[in-house]
């Protein structure tokens, strides 16, 4: 995966997980070398990965670290349910690291099966008399449904109640902000 971005796209992604981007003169070409440095997953430290500049010094490329870091957040939101990790990989990797960030800090394990059609996340939660149900969101791709054709890359969250709870579908929502939100309303 190689992501082409304007250090300032860089800067904003760095900041939206937690990370941030280094800077520092390469002594002997006297050129600015960018690191994008992010905070660690599960104890262990992400390794910094650089950015480097094309030609024009206007785009950055980094290589292999957000794949990586990518792999870790995976395999830690499937931690209660390891066989869930390569399920509907293909959703999941269009997934803005951000979102699976986002979806890891607030307490959601990958419960991914073969029979769904997107990757799926729960979190366990009580009601204000106690009682424990499990909250779902859904990791939807764009794609035209009749063909199954994929359309953007663009990645949806829905949100639905635990089987069988009476409210069921909560929401479809453009970020994973908002559908964190609004599973815990």
């Amino acid at each position: 995966m190689t992501k082409n971005m304007k250090l300032s796209d860089w800067e904003n992604y760095a900041s939206d997980l937690g990370g941030e981007i280094i800077t520092e003169m390469d002594a002997v070409t006297w050129a600015d070398r960018y690191w994008l440095v992010l905070p660690e997953i599960d104890g262990q430290q992400n390794e910094e990965c650089e950015l480097s500049t094309d030609d024009y010094g206007d785009t950055h490329y980094v290589y292999e670290g957000l794949d990586t870091y990518r792999e870790r957040i995976l395999k830690k939101l499937a931690s209660k349910h390891p066989d869930c990790l390569h399920i509907h990989s293909d959703i999941k990797n269009l997934a803005p690291l951000s979102a699976l960030k986002a979806l890891l800090d607030a307490g959601y394990s990958d419960t991914s099966y073969g029979n769904d059609e997107t990757p799926s996340y729960y979190k366990e939660m009580a009601d204000q008399n106690g009682e424990v149900f499990d909250r779902y969101i859904f990791l939807y791709d764009d794609v035209v449904k009749m063909f199954g054709k994929r359309v953007s890359d663009v990645i949806k969250f829905n949100v639905t109640a635990g089987y069988g709870e009476p409210d069921g579908h909560v929401g479809i929502f453009d970020t994973i902000e908002e559908a964190i939100k609004g599973g815990e309303s």
